[in-house]
């Protein structure tokens, strides 16, 4: 049994999604005010759908405080990784001083190409230096979250590479396999919306015809907030 990704997303001052691929499933989250990770809380089991991936809620959290998380999967705890989130300060509505940082455009022809992975093509996605900077500004800072301005990676569906939840599922693999990028999404809550060269290709819009996987595979793969 192992974790093979896990991220952290849709904080409120009382709660928080976590998606999480692993080997074997079911998937429970383990969270604690503790950087140790003693004595942990933990979430509700979540099933694994048929690629391995779970999404887990936590709710009842504190407002304005700091969490550490792991995955637990098929009752075996993963305690060699180790996530962190910040709850909002306030409930929404309210007034609140708080940090966000910012990332898009990473991927096409990249200098530092993907690592790791290559479930679909590695190479059409980024491992730059620059995510564990943004990591380290994050935790320095107490940042709330980060907004991924999209972009994330250039597949081109339906030109370069051929569309299809398959696919677009293994595209994730390999962002989420980057080492410079997985420590990011597991410490930083991110708010995510694609650009056109990840939805589809270069200037796509609402006419592109296989626009359902981009919405399927994104709901599966993305803690993101409730959507109409």
């Amino acid at each position: 049994m192992s974790v093979i990704s896990m991220v952290v997303g849709a904080t409120t001052d009382t709660s928080a999604r976590f998606v999480a691929k692993v080997d074997n499933g079911p998937v429970r989250v383990a969270y604690s005010t503790d950087p140790g990770m003693a004595a942990p809380s933990f979430s509700g089991s979540g099933t694994v759908d048929g690629d391995g991936v779970a999404i887990v809620e936590v709710t009842g959290l504190a407002a304005g405080t700091r969490y550490f998380w792991q995955v637990e999967d098929d009752s075996v705890l993963d305690t060699g990784t180790t996530g962190t989130f910040l709850t909002h300060p306030v409930a929404a509505g309210g007034a609140a001083s708080y940090t966000l940082l910012c990332v898009g455009d990473a991927g096409q022809f990249p200098l530092w190409p993907g690592e790791a992975g290559g479930e679909l093509d590695a190479g059409r996605v980024s491992n730059h230096p620059v995510f564990t900077t943004v990591r380290a500004q994050a935790l320095a800072r107490d940042a709330l979250m980060c907004v991924n301005l999209g972009d994330w990676g250039y597949p081109n569906w339906g030109g370069d590479l051929s569309d299809s939840v398959a696919n677009r599922r293994a595209f994730f693999d390999d962002l989420l396999a980057q080492p410079r990028q997985a420590p990011l999404w597991r410490s930083l809550p991110a708010v995510y919306g694609w650009d056109d060269h990840e939805f589809a290709a270069d200037s796509s819009d609402g006419t592109y015809p296989y626009k359902a996987n981009a919405a399927q595979v994104y709901r599966e793969r993305w803690p993101h907030y409730d959507l109409v």
